[in-house]
C-alpha cells in the first residue's frame, strides 16, 4: 500500500459503536460514531465516569446491521454527527 493509500485509510477509519456502561443505568447504552481513526477511538474510551468499548466495524452494512439489532432489543443508540457525516443518513 502506498503512504497516500495509508494515510486515506487512517483518516476514515473504520465505523465504530461504542458501548456506555454507567453504575448509575441499569443498562448500557450505545453511540453510533459513524467513522472514528484511532487516535479517536482511544479518546472516545478514556471516560471519567463509568466505561465505555467501542467495537469498529468493516462496511457501512455491518455497521448498519449492528445498530438495527440493538434497536431491536430496545437498547438506547445515540447518533453522533459523525454518523450522518460518514453515512449520508439524514438527521
Amino acid at each position: 500500500m502506498s503512504n497516500t493509500a495509508q494515510k486515506i485509510t487512517k483518516k476514515t477509519g473504520k465505523f465504530a459503536i461504542g458501548e456506555r456502561g454507567n453504575p448509575q443505568l441499569k443498562k448500557p447504552y450505545f453511540v453510533a460514531y459513524g467513522r472514528l481513526t484511532a487516535k479517536e477511538k482511544k479518546d472516545a474510551e478514556n471516560c471519567a465516569y463509568g466505561s465505555m468499548y467501542i467495537t469498529t466495524y468493516d462496511s457501512k452494512e455491518e455497521y448498519f446491521e449492528e445498530i438495527e439489532r440493538l434497536t431491536a432489543e430496545e437498547y438506547k443508540v445515540n447518533k453522533r454527527d459523525g454518523h450522518y457525516e460518514s453515512t449520508g443518513e439524514a438527521k
